[in-house]
């Protein structure tokens, strides 16, 4: 697993401290007695200084670290966030296209969202429609459409062509990957493996359940976010045993990622607004 690119600063805030520089090794791992202080989106960003262009907000650590990610550092690979249902995976990745929007134009990112829901994002179609490629069913041929459109788009920048605009593939609900076509799967995979050293990005959800099923296309991502998984064994296989019983609380809101050789728990915010 590779680290998610923190932008650093160097401004300081009595009450809030910027994003750590991972390569100082800091730890970084979070103690169970930390209470995190429920945020709003809006909040977090008015305490952050500028953000770089094509950088979102992930979440924010108990002691109000936050998470940033960056779009132009290929490093981290595609994220997968795996948690139980009703856990959070569709709000984090709404963290993350409302922080992006509020801090680029059109023409620096935009978004192509695959759904079991698309009625889940129907109040981002409306408020950022310039920002959305498409929003569609995951049994629709439009979503067969966006996956060969966006594999297309990474084959002809590998090319030559001009990296302008950041892309990211938001599949909200990965699950049913394996019953979509073999070709299909195949451009899929090379854009989990490659988009994002072009700037196209794949940000999946998948519930745990379904995650021996999927275990070849899962492993495809290089950065995996974890969140509530009341399964042990399943619990087991996703984080470090210290950390499996917190999973297990069933705590919504609250995610696992690994950097570098530490773990980090973050929170997403209590409001988008």
């Amino acid at each position: 697993m590779l680290q998610i690119p923190i932008v650093r600063s160097n401004i300081q805030k009595a009450s809030f401290h910027p994003a750590l520089d991972w390569k100082l090794n800091r730890r970084v791992t979070e103690a169970p007695t930390v209470q995190p202080e429920p945020y709003t989106l809006s909040g977090i960003l008015k305490r952050l200084p500028p953000l770089p262009k094509r950088t979102g907000l992930l979440g924010a650590s108990a002691e109000g670290l936050p998470l940033l990610f960056n779009l132009t550092d290929p490093q981290p690979g595609s994220l997968l966030v795996m948690a139980d249902r009703f856990a959070g995976k569709t709000a984090l990745l709404k963290t993350l296209v409302n922080s992006l929007v509020r801090q680029n134009r059109p023409e620096d990112v935009r978004f192509a969202v695959i759904t079991a829901k698309p009625e889940e994002w129907a109040e981002e179609a409306t408020r950022f429609a310039q920002y959305f490629l498409q929003i569609t069913s995951n049994i629709d041929s439009a979503a067969v459409d966006l996956i060969y459109q966006l594999g297309d788009l990474v084959e002809g920048r590998q090319n030559g062509g001009h990296v302008g605009t950041a892309y990211i593939l938001l599949f909200d609900g990965m699950d049913v990957l394996p019953h979509m076509d073999v070709d299909l799967r195949a451009n899929f995979e090379w854009l989990v493996r490659y988009g994002a050293r072009q700037q196209i990005w794949t940000a999946a959800t998948l519930d745990p359940a379904s995650m021996l099923e999927q275990r070849y296309y899962a492993d495809l991502f290089r950065t995996r976010i974890t969140g509530a998984v009341n399964d042990p064994n399943m619990a087991t296989r996703l984080l470090p045993s210290r950390l499996q019983k917190r999973a297990a609380e069933g705590l919504n809101r609250r995610f696992t990622v690994r950097i570098q050789q530490n773990w980090l728990q973050f929170y997403l915010p209590e409001s988008l607004d």
